[in-house]
């Protein structure tokens, strides 16, 4: 497996002040000097980057597409589930795009480009609410499949088998002093655990699932082939936390021997397919197989005695261990950089400050996880408030931005005072046609955050009350 050239173990999150030579090169739309000295190339072919794309895909919240599934109903979860991977090609492309355009790229950077310091702040603010999400998701992971595994080896009592216990234990000695490393270079290539761990959780679901359903006496499922539920955008939350990929985008295209749109364009098609296969396995044949049972980590539904879901559960709890202190860079990047540089004029983060703010980010997260048990509800609230504006709302305001003299163009084709206003319905779309797809996600991504957001709140309550 090749991985990133610059894939220190941290994420594509790096602030570098705009020059001058930016505008420069976004009217020239060439490569430069800068630009090869700023991104130098990678050594990853196509095949390469799929691979490592396919990584920052497929990841802890693959366990959740099933449950995603049952939200959302049986054929609306499989729409749905293209429906993500299609807008992740498309966002992602645009991402590419509109960075070679202005020569940055990198994600946070290109923000800051087209939107100035708000635009930076924005993103972060989204970044660090996924980060934070996923943190504490693989903390709740941990409290899942620790228990099960003891119990497995016959250990009933004691810490080992107490899911609060493990989550502290793993939370004090393992997480935490994983975080408050300063050189993540070690943990680079913990993907290819992930991607192992993913891929034996799908074969054990495909194959076994039916089996320990029929063990399972109370599972319904009379109304197994529903199309749609209400909780559709709650759902879509849980199964656009698996899919969201746009933070890593740059660091794979960055990584790559040879680069361009088109090239770039079919690396993602085929990452996102193969991720796309995956998931549509894991959901339909978990979701059928324990209908409305379906619980927000796959493998709990799997008892103890299932030998392959003990291994998969054992995958899985180191992936979480070992990709937590990547998640906390970007959190603790976040509130750094907005709170403690921009809003309190503070200089670079000392060493100090980067244990103490570690400690704090980890404190709020164990919390979280102490809290509640339902990843479900975790998974489809950060899914849709931060996952949909990374993976769907600002990407395409950034391509749309870079299209600064196409998008003039196609607004004056609809204005009636304009003299390049087409009277023509058809001649108005046609001018626009660039852009259709574009306003379409944003649009779409808006909807999906605040009716994912509520809809998983509103459950959540409900779930609490009952």
């Amino acid at each position: 497996m090749e991985a990133p050239e610059n894939a220190g173990g941290e994420p594509d999150f790096e602030l570098t002040a705009r020059s001058d030579g930016v505008e420069a090169s976004a009217t020239s739309g060439v490569e430069t000097a800068d630009r090869f000295e700023r991104y130098p190339s990678g050594n990853s072919s196509s095949a390469g980057a799929v691979a490592n794309f396919v990584n920052t895909i497929v990841g802890a919240g693959i366990v959740g597409i099933p449950f995603a599934t049952a939200q959302s109903g049986l054929w609306a979860g499989i729409f749905m589930l293209c429906l993500a991977a299609l807008l992740n090609v498309k966002s992602t492309t645009m991402l590419i795009t509109a960075g070679e355009k202005v020569g940055r790229l990198n994600y946070e950077e290109l923000m800051e480009v087209y939107f100035g310091s708000a635009g930076t702040h924005v993103f972060t603010l989204f970044a660090g609410v996924l980060a934070f999400g996923a943190m504490s998701a693989y903390l709740i992971i941990v409290g899942d499949t620790v228990p099960m595994i003891a119990h497995a080896s016959g250990i009933d009592t004691g810490a080992l088998a107490d899911r609060a216990s493990v989550i502290g234990i793993v939370g004090v000695f393992c997480m935490l002093p994983l975080s408050l490393l300063k050189d993540l270079s070690k943990l680079a290539y913990t993907s290819c655990l992930s991607v192992l761990a993913d891929v034996l959780l799908t074969v054990i679901v495909l194959v076994g699932a039916s089996g320990a359903a029929r063990e399972l006496p109370d599972v319904d499922r009379s109304d197994v082939n529903t199309f749609i539920r209400p909780t559709i955008f709650a759902g879509f939350g849980a199964i656009s936390f698996s899919f969201v990929c746009q933070h890593s985008s740059f660091l794979v295209y960055r990584s790559m021997s040879e680069r361009g749109v088109d090239r770039w364009a079919t690396v993602t098609r085929w990452a996102v397919s193969i991720a796309l296969v995956m998931s549509l396995t894991l959901g339909v044949a978990g979701y059928l197989s324990f209908a409305d049972g379906t619980e927000g980590n796959i493998l709990n539904n799997f008892t103890h005695e299932h030998r392959p879901a003990t291994v998969a559960r054992a995958f899985l709890a180191l992936t979480m261990v070992l990709t937590y202190p990547l998640e906390m860079y970007v959190a603790r990047h976040v509130l750094d950089a907005s709170l403690f540089q921009t809003c309190l004029g503070k200089g670079p983060i000392t060493t100090v400050r980067h244990y103490w703010i570690t400690v704090i980010i980890w404190v709020l997260t164990l919390t979280l996880a102490l809290s509640t048990a339902n990843l479900g509800s975790v998974l489809e609230i950060f899914g849709a408030f931060g996952a949909s504006a990374i993976g769907y709302v600002l990407p395409p305001l950034l391509y749309m931005k870079s299209c600064g003299h196409e998008l003039r163009q196609a607004k004056a084709a609809w204005d009636k005072d304009s003299s390049e206003y087409e009277p023509a319905l058809t001649e108005r779309l046609w001018a626009s046609r660039n852009f259709i797809v574009p306003v379409f996600m944003v649009l779409f991504g808006v909807v999906a955050m605040v009716a994912g957001v509520v809809t998983a709140v509103v459950g959540e309550l409900s779930h609490t009350k009952a």
